[in-house]
């Protein structure tokens, strides 16, 4: 999703014109026209709303950006280990003739 505040020649305004139809979700989120969380219309295309609290908003409805050190911890390490074998082949003389159910 991308919601940006258009610019608008003085930023210091108390009203901003997001240009497009924008809606909030149940959890107060802003989304955009033919999201299937929309709940309530927010403003048309052409409506000017208070700049705080679209900024606000918008800032509400960016996902969250994880903090994460680059690094995998051990247990991380292990967790994708075991996730890569079990897509692996099982070995002929373990896997079960085709057509058998057990």
């Amino acid at each position: 999703m991308a919601l940006k505040i258009i610019e608008e020649v003085d930023t210091t305004a108390a009203l901003v014109t997001p240009g497009q139809r924008l809606y909030l979700t149940a959890d107060k989120r802003l989304v955009e026209e033919g999201d299937p969380e929309a709940a309530s219309l927010y403003c048309s295309e052409f409506a000017s709303v208070l700049r705080d609290e679209y900024e606000v908003l918008v800032k509400a409805s960016q996902p969250a950006e994880p903090e994460q050190s680059e690094e995998l911890t051990s247990a991380q390490k292990s967790a994708k280990t075991r996730a890569d074998n079990k897509a692996k082949k099982a070995a002929d003389n373990k896997a079960a003739p085709k057509g058998e159910d057990k």
